[in-house]
């Protein structure tokens, strides 16, 4: 498949107001393919590299993009997040050969997970495109309380958005400012207290802790087994509830997801109602 879309591309909407929504019906529309979604974003993410928010692209990104779009002409969409790129925090297992996961630190480079995590295998099930690694505050924060928020050996500083050389807050803090830049259409953060929820309010995003045990927790670097949990940050809510409805469920790698009662994950975007 070529980088032309067949059909012709009409162009992508502005980044940074570029919804999980409106992505997808771009894709399904044929206004623009997942190529020219990932290749927009890894320019995007270059154009702010000074914020490091993002600590390493996945070098096959593009391909993967480019078989989900093909895999969209010959077969058809995958749902909602077929062709979507989204980004991961840097303490959560990828199985991408050229992907590291360090939790920011020089210590783990080059160590390779056995597992990939259960929530990112959800998402590239569902169609989604790992675009690559968040920068994040060292360890998850699990280490001295008087370093800075959002800072990592391995990925620098990352820098609030709204005023120069500003705090994030953290630990999920290229998650936040990611999402929040418009460098993917969400992105995928861990909490123990606040690691998701402070960073996404400091940049005027959405962002989700859920209960323990809604989602699956195995394959990151832990903290706390009972506490620590993976979440979203989103531009709206609905787009939580998208991938929420993807990433919600059992897993045979973490006991907890099984105590609570359930058959499959539900469909949350029913609960949202559209805005008057």
């Amino acid at each position: 498949m070529t980088d032309k879309h067949p059909f012709g591309t009409v162009g992508l909407p502005p980044l940074r107001e570029l919804s999980l929504e409106k992505a997808s019906e771009g894709l399904q529309s044929a206004h623009f393919t997942s190529l020219d979604l990932t290749k927009a974003y890894i320019a995007r993410i270059h154009e702010v590299s000074e914020l490091n928010a993002v600590l390493q692209i996945n070098p096959d990104a593009v391909a993967d993009a480019k078989k989900l779009d093909e895999e969209r002409l010959q077969i058809g969409s995958r749902g909602p997040l077929h062709g979507i790129s989204i980004l991961v925090k840097d303490n959560i297992a990828t199985k991408d050969e050229k992907l590291d996961v360090s939790a920011g630190s020089y210590a783990l480079l080059g160590a390779k997970p056995t597992n990939e995590s259960s929530v990112i295998a959800k998402l590239r099930v569902a169609g989604a495109v790992v675009l690559g690694k968040t920068n994040l505050s060292e360890w998850a924060n699990f280490r001295d309380l008087d370093i800075t928020d959002g800072w990592s050996p391995r990925g620098g500083q990352t820098l609030g958005i709204y005023y120069p050389n500003s705090s994030t807050s953290g630990s999920s803090s290229g998650s936040a400012v990611a999402t929040a830049l418009g460098l993917s259409v969400a992105a995928i953060g861990t909490e123990s207290s606040r690691s998701i929820t402070s960073p996404a309010e400091f940049s005027n995003v959405v962002g989700l802790k859920p209960t323990r045990g809604l989602i699956a927790n195995d394959d990151t670097i832990p903290i706390s087994v009972r506490q620590d949990i993976i979440g979203t940050i989103t531009r709206n809510v609905k787009d939580t509830a998208y991938l929420l409805s993807t990433m919600a469920g059992r897993s045979e790698h973490d006991e907890m997801t099984w105590n609570i009662p359930r058959d499959q994950a539900s469909d949350y975007t029913k609960f949202c109602k559209e805005l008057i």
